[in-house]
């Protein structure tokens, strides 16, 4: 059983070890965060390649995006969201805007340096 209000889980090894929390969104009780950009120093090792001409993390959450519009709640925000550092904010912006439907767990704040 799904214990837990939201989860965090990983894409990279791809979007079909998602499916098995898809049931759980139905529901709209519960949900998850998926990593889409993170903010430790060695994520520029993957997530900022090119890919398509803009940063993979882009083809990750636009992928991301399609399956969230299935899982839209009454505010208009899906239970499927995305993990955003916050201590790398050049992006955020862009990123808010491109995804607004998503709900972002944003680590990074406080002790970290992430600042709002």
């Amino acid at each position: 059983d799904f214990e837990a209000d939201f989860i965090t889980v990983n894409p990279f090894m791809g979007y079909d070890t998602l499916e098995h929390y898809l049931p759980y969104l139905e529901s709209k009780e519960k949900g998850i965060f998926v990593l889409m950009r993170t903010s430790n120093p060695g994520s520029k090792d993957i997530q900022y390649k090119n890919y398509k001409a803009q940063p993979l993390y882009y083809e990750i959450g636009d992928n991301l995006n399609k399956i969230a519009k299935d899982y839209l709640g009454e505010c208009n925000l899906s239970c499927l969201g995305f993990v955003v550092g916050g201590t790398q904010s050049e992006n955020a912006n862009k990123i808010r805007e491109r995804y607004p439907n998503i709900m972002f767990l944003i680590p990074g704040y406080g002790a970290q340096g992430a600042k709002p």
